[in-house]
């Protein structure tokens, strides 16, 4: 989806599309050079961010159309396709190993007068690389051919997922405390991530930040904020939160239903003050 020059979080709100973020998964911002802004998602998306089979080829192919060819297209779909793509046209594919759902994909999009392929066969080794890079999204980055310039992470709510730790379990439902003991507000539950690590098949889950519940009457309309959880103090009784009640109460507001990419998560570090995760060395 050619996206112009946009905010990634921002037009997916803006298209009516924040209900949808739990199910197209992998949004991500990136410039294609000589092709323009785009605004990707699922396995094709990540696989053009992560730089699948879109090195400089011999034959002067643009990074779109190499990545087509590398998934199972021919040449000349691949190329019709780019090209499509370069017009701004919005491009909709179905990955799955399933015939009837691949059928029923088909039905749809002949009912509604698309123009499609059938079918591309796509290898093992590139379907496993693509859903691998839809765990581990890529970083805001450059892999020669793409620039990423914005990402949404796989966040999921810690405590709710049953996943979490006894000392993020203890603290949800907690009240936290400025560094002057006022207090700032309640810890409802924590963002975390799953990343990649050779150690672990499945990856490691990462505790990137809290969310604090504040003001509101009797509970009604309370706002929520994304704190970073570099800002806490948990091992403290109370939890200390390394923030005035003040600058907590004028946080950016959180909402669980909006894609959290890594423009917003920027915007939220740099009003506390904190290092972004992604930047630390590794």
């Amino acid at each position: 989806m050619q996206a112009g020059r946009i905010d990634l979080a921002r037009e997916i709100d803006a298209a009516g599309l924040h209900s949808l973020a739990d199910w197209l998964v992998g949004f991500t911002t990136l410039t294609v050079p000589e092709r323009g802004i785009f605004l990707v998602a699922g396995p094709l998306g990540a696989s053009l961010a992560g730089g699948l089979g879109v090195e400089d080829d011999d034959d002067g192919s643009h990074a779109i159309e190499a990545l087509l060819r590398h998934v199972g297209f021919s040449s000349d779909e691949a190329g019709y396709m780019d090209s499509r793509l370069a017009s701004g046209s919005l491009f909709a594919s179905v990955t799955t190993r399933d015939r009837d759902i691949l059928m029923d994909a088909v039905k749809v999009f002949s009912d509604d007068s698309a123009v499609y392929i059938p079918r591309a066969v796509t290898s093992d080794l590139a379907a496993e690389a693509a859903f691998r890079l839809l765990e581990f999204p890529p970083e805001a980055s450059t892999n020669g051919n793409v620039v990423v310039t914005d990402v949404a992470a796989r966040f999921f709510r810690y405590c709710e997922s049953g996943r979490a730790g006894w000392e993020y379990e203890d603290a949800r439902g907690r009240q936290v405390v400025d560094p002057e003991g006022r207090e700032g507000g309640e810890i409802v539950d924590f963002i975390a991530q799953t990343i990649a690590d050779g150690d672990e098949p499945a990856g490691r889950d990462e505790v990137r930040y809290a969310i604090i519940a504040f003001g509101g009457i009797l509970g009604i309309s309370k706002r929520h904020a994304a704190i970073p959880i570099t800002q806490f103090e948990l091992g403290e009784e109370p939890i200390r939160i390394n923030a005035s009640r003040d600058v907590l109460r004028d946080a950016p507001a959180y909402d669980h239903d909006t894609p959290f990419s890594r423009r917003v998560e920027l915007a939220v570090c740099d009003y506390f003050g904190a290092q972004p995760y992604w930047t630390n060395a590794r």
